[in-house]
This record gives C-alpha cells, structure tokens and sequence, in this order.
C-alpha cells in the first residue's frame, strides 16, 4: 500500500511541477488546475492551522499565501502549492486515485482503459487489486470483527507486484502524453500570443469536414494550419486542404488533412 500512496503523490506532485515549469503564465495553466488550486490552498492553511498532520507540520501559512498571492496577481514566476493537492491522499483505492488527478484535468480511469494491458479487459472490477491492497492494509492497521487476517500466499503477491506495474506505468505514460500536449500548446501560445478561438462548429468525420459558423471574417487560407483541442487538453495539429464559403451566410467548410 505505501507504493500506492507514493507513487500516487509524487506523480500528481512531478506533474504539477513539471505543467508550471512549461506554461508560462499561469492564467494559460488549465482551469480546472487554477480553481482548485484555490480551493486547496485555503484547505491547506485550515490543516497547518490543526497542527495535528504531520504530513504539514513543515508548511508555512505565510508561503503558502504569497505562492497564491504570486499565481493570481503576476504574470511572471509563479509556484503552485503543489502540497495541497494531496489532501485527500489517505486509503486510496482506484477511485480515490481518479479523484486526485481528476484535479488536474486528467482522467485516469479513461487513461487506464486506453493501455494494452486494461483495454481488453471488460470487468468491471479490473483494478479491484488496488481496493484490495487497500482493505488488507487496513485489516492489519485496525484489525477485522473476528481478529482473522486473509494473507496473501507467495504467488499472489508477485502478481499483485506485477499489476502495480503496469497500473502506474500506465498512469505515467498518460501523464507524459499530458505534457507533451501542455508543451504544444505553450509553444503556439508564444508564437500566437493572441490566437482566435472558434467554439461555434460542426464536424463531418466522415468528409474530413469542419464548418465554422459565423467565421467568413478569418481569412481562412490553404496550407494554414489550425489546432484542434478537445476536452482532456489534447492538441492536434491540421493543414486546411479546401476553404468553401456556405452560400450567402458568413459560415465557412474546411476540409482537413486530418492523418497530417
């Protein structure tokens, strides 16, 4: 269980890390990061003020107010408090991980669905390892209702190893792919300070074909290139092949090089 719990916090703590070290400013960091990390903080100064966890006996009230302080009123350095994301640490079972990166905009259990490992599994209790980890671990801690503990036999225990494995590989290589997107994103931000952002669209999968409405104005060309951003902050660059006006509305088609 302690890997668990380790590697749990020092992914979700390297992340956050690692996205303020790429995103510049901090206003471009995703919105989700920014409203918990408000949201946290104050949390975080209610547990230091306790002085019952350990875990924040060397925190300082004052940091953890100019860090905030830092990230809501400059435009330049920042530092989050990269601390009061774990919070919730304790007993993690696999929905309890989920709930800790989900503050960061990453969807883990959709992630794990996607790996070689998990994606052709259909059970629903395909990481019902961790939640067992996690009970056994509190049967020893606090003991059970007939003092009888079901101990794992030598061959299990290599397989719930192995799992593990492959569990936080998997977490790691979709946290990876995160970043490498939030790199995307902070490269065309500082080549295109100021981009135009068009929400109001239609997709034909089918044809290759989005239709902007209302965009007769954006001077669409061939060969330009646009940036596709779906909602787990996914970038996928495009080439526009063909730029049609939609008869006398101010709607525009582009056809896409979507394999690009």
């Amino acid at each position: 269980y302690g890997i668990i719990e380790y590697f749990s916090e020092k992914f979700l703590i390297t992340y956050l890390e690692k996205i303020s070290e790429i995103v510049v400013n901090y206003i471009n960091l995703n919105e989700k990061i920014r409203k918990n990390h408000v949201h946290n903080s104050a949390q975080l100064i209610l547990k230091v003020l306790e002085k019952k966890h350990n875990k924040f006996e060397n925190i300082a009230i004052e940091e953890v107010v100019s860090n905030l302080n830092r990230c809501l009123n400059t435009s330049g350095k920042y530092t989050i408090n990269y601390q009061s994301f774990t919070l919730n640490s304790g007993n993690l079972k696999h929905s309890k991980i989920c709930e800790l990166f989900k503050q960061v905009n990453i969807n883990i259990d959709s992630e794990l669905s996607k790996c070689d490992h998990f994606h052709h599994v259909t059970s629903a209790n395909k990481f019902q390892k961790v939640d067992d980890i996690v009970l056994r671990r509190n049967e020893i801690a606090h003991g059970t209702s007939n003092d009888i503990i079901d101990l794992l036999n030598t061959s299990q225990i290599t397989d719930y190893i192995d799992f593990i494995e492959i569990y936080f590989t998997c977490i790691y290589k979709s946290l990876d792919k995160s970043l490498e997107n939030a790199i995307n994103k902070e490269k065309f931000l500082q080549l295109n300070p100021h981009p135009i952002e068009l929400v109001k669209f239609r997709v034909f999968p089918e044809l290759s074909v989005v239709g902007f409405y209302d965009a007769f104005d954006k001077n669409f060309e061939i060969s330009d290139i646009i940036i596709i951003e779906d909602n787990t902050d996914n970038f996928t660059f495009v080439k526009i092949l063909e730029v049609r006006n939609v008869g006398s509305t101010t709607d525009v088609t582009l056809k896409l090089e979507l394999d690009s």
